[in-house]
């Protein structure tokens, strides 16, 4: 008797989904997701984000690497990262790899009116079915931790934007 081999699909889940509209123009927004400085400013897991390079830290584009180090409950952890899509100002998307799987946090941009709209995503595609299950019995956990950190975003834009912003900086 032959046996069926069966063929594994790789699905990837969404964990959340949010809509923004921000009170800021968009190269202001994009450079607040982008920059590490801005970024440490209202994201409270980040710690720094250390790059393979120094040119990809000052010259960000799809497939530059660096390692993430985050804290989450008092725990340290470093992540492998790299951006996959970067498109300023309208698009930047994030994957890490850990051993749970891959994540991709996606930004996307567009002016409406004078407002940026903010479209949020993060995906995972996990590395098991055991990681599988977990994304889905506790992902309202994981949309409770990012909403808190989007909410911050949104909140730095509106606060800190001024209208003498250059957007050369």
């Amino acid at each position: 008797m032959k046996r069926k081999l069966e063929q594994t699909q790789v699905k990837e889940l969404l964990i959340a989904q949010y809509d923004f509209l921000v009170d800021a123009p968009t190269e202001y927004v994009f450079k607040c997701v982008n920059d590490d400085e801005m970024i440490l400013q209202w994201n409270d897991h980040l710690v720094e984000n250390v790059y393979e390079s120094p040119e990809d830290q000052l010259n960000p584009k799809a497939g530059s690497r660096f390692k993430s180090v985050q804290l989450i409950e008092k725990k340290k952890f470093t992540v492998d990262a790299v951006l996959t899509v970067y498109e300023p100002p309208y698009r930047v998307d994030v994957s890490a790899e850990t051993k749970e799987g891959t994540s991709t946090t996606s930004y996307q941009l567009s002016r409406e009116g004078g407002y940026t709209r903010l479209m949020i995503e993060v995906t995972m595609i996990p590395s098991n079915w055991f990681y599988r299950m977990n994304a889905r019995l506790f992902g309202w956990a994981a949309r409770m931790m990012y909403l808190e950190q989007f909410e911050k975003l949104e909140k730095f834009c509106e606060e800190n934007y001024t209208h003498n912003w250059d957007s050369s900086q």
